[in-house]
């Protein structure tokens, strides 16, 4: 009985591995993700199969990396949320605005494909946006408090957001309305913020 084949370790590189992220994300938005092999993002990135594969042994676990970057640069929101230096209104402002800018990068094509091709990734969007939710439920609830929103049900407040993520979340409704993400996200915020705000 033959010896089992010992799986070759993976080299780790952030430097590198973010760098091809920067120009891998922006051709999945353009693309799609079906249909595109490992052979084609060794083309994309100018390297060998074989050097991608010493990183990633799959395009979905190369997909989940591309994914974990984006999230964890929306998630900066927070902090932008919690910054005890700036008003309530100007804290809404500029995390509404940052979300704005990382998300108008993502195609409805890539939601699409993500959503019918790749579920266990796509179940890491629907958390992500469970998240995000919970966090402006309670900016929302200490805004009341302060005076500085009006004496509106934060619960409500937040799963407005919610539905609102989903929906945009959702490329065939994107498609129907002929919206883009930014599109849409930036209408979605000026009747929020004018409707949350006191006068």
């Amino acid at each position: 009985m033959g010896r089992k084949a010992l799986e070759k370790e993976r080299k780790t590189n952030l430097s590198k591995t973010e760098s091809w992220a920067d120009t891998l994300f922006p051709f999945f938005q353009e693309n799609g993700i079906k249909g595109i092999t490992m052979n084609k993002i060794a083309e994309v990135l100018n390297k060998s199969k074989t050097t991608v594969y010493d990183y990633f042994r799959t395009k979905e676990e190369l997909l989940e990396f591309l994914i974990d970057k984006q999230l964890q640069q929306i998630k900066d929101f927070v902090a932008i949320l919690e910054d005890n230096t700036i008003s309530f209104v100007e804290r809404h402002i500029r995390a509404l605005e940052h979300l704005a800018f990382n998300i108008s990068g993502i195609s409805t094509v890539f939601l699409a494909d993500l959503r019918m091709h790749h579920p266990v990734l796509w179940h890491k969007i629907e958390q992500f946006l469970d998240f995000a939710s919970s966090i402006l439920e309670k900016f929302y609830t200490q805004g009341i408090k302060k005076g500085e929103f009006k004496n509106l049900n934060p619960t409500l407040l937040a799963m407005s957001d919610r539905l609102f993520f989903r929906t945009l979340a959702d490329p065939d409704f994107l498609i129907k309305a002929n919206l883009s993400i930014k599109e849409a996200f930036e209408q979605y915020l000026e009747v929020k913020f004018f409707g949350l705000v006191k006068n």
